[in-house]
């Protein structure tokens, strides 16, 4: 058999950022949970957590340019749209 990864999202966490600033832009914090499994390995699963941590990109000049969030799960990327109104 081969391994196989499944990611689960635990949480998503939506910050205010820098008030001081008349333009300022929330960030999102991202916690997932990466499962390596194969049924034929007495060694696996592997189970690891990791954050992610991501600002809206911004840049007048530049109106179509977007922060990269496509290795975050489908719900955290329908949260950021929302939150950075993509």
């Amino acid at each position: 058999m081969a391994v196989t990864k499944t990611t689960k999202l635990l949480k998503v966490e939506v910050y205010p950022g820098d008030t001081s600033k008349e333009d300022y832009e929330p960030f999102i914090v991202v916690t997932m949970e990466d499962t390596w499994d194969d049924p034929e390995d007495d060694d696996l699963p592997i189970v690891k957590q990791r954050v992610s941590r991501k600002g809206r990109v911004w840049e007048p000049d530049f109106p179509d340019l977007k922060t990269d969030i496509s290795d975050w799960p489908t719900l955290a990327q329908d949260i950021a749209k929302k939150v950075w109104r993509y």
